[in-house]
């Protein structure tokens, strides 16, 4: 099973070697904003409060602001830029640090259990995404990428929650 996970691992990553910048932040956008629509979709199916956040008792204003610029930033900084960073400076490897940025991601969206569990899947793209890019680029452009990534996603889910209502 993980000589399999291994090598799925290895032809993603050179599928995704063979890509542009720019091709490579709308791969990780798609495969995001799906994982967060298909979950968001079912949870919501089951329990409408499941997939509630705080913030959406703010104004609307407040809530783009919040969602759409400060978090992602805020956000990519702890959970990808400073706890991937430090862990390399640990010597501790890639694969364990995208899980620890994607656990704490998750824990920091605690607001029901299963919303946590979803956030640690964001986090993980989030992670997953940070580190190729860091690997194929550089650390600056991997924080730019996943605030923006981040960002992005965030852009979808306001327009969605407040325009659009889709569900």
């Amino acid at each position: 099973m993980i000589k399999i996970a291994y090598q799925i691992q290895s032809q993603l990553t050179s599928y995704l070697q063979s890509k542009s910048y720019i091709q490579l932040f709308f791969i990780f956008l798609i495969a995001e904003m799906t994982f967060s629509g298909v979950t968001a979709f079912i949870a919501t199916m089951i329990d409408p409060d499941l997939t509630c956040n705080p913030i959406e008792k703010e104004s609307i204003y407040v809530i783009f602001i919040i969602s759409v610029i400060v978090a992602p930033v805020i956000e990519t900084f702890i959970f990808q830029l400073a706890v991937i960073e430090i862990g390399y400076e640990f010597k501790l490897r890639g694969r364990l640090l995208v899980l620890l940025s994607a656990i704490l991601f998750g824990i920091s969206h605690y607001y029901n259990w299963v919303y946590a569990m979803v956030m640690v899947f964001t986090g993980f793209i989030f992670a997953y995404s940070y580190v190729f890019i860091r690997n194929q680029y550089d650390i600056a452009k991997a924080t730019l990428f996943v605030a923006s990534l981040h960002a992005a996603s965030n852009l979808v889910s306001f327009l969605n929650n407040n325009v659009f209502n889709f569900f």
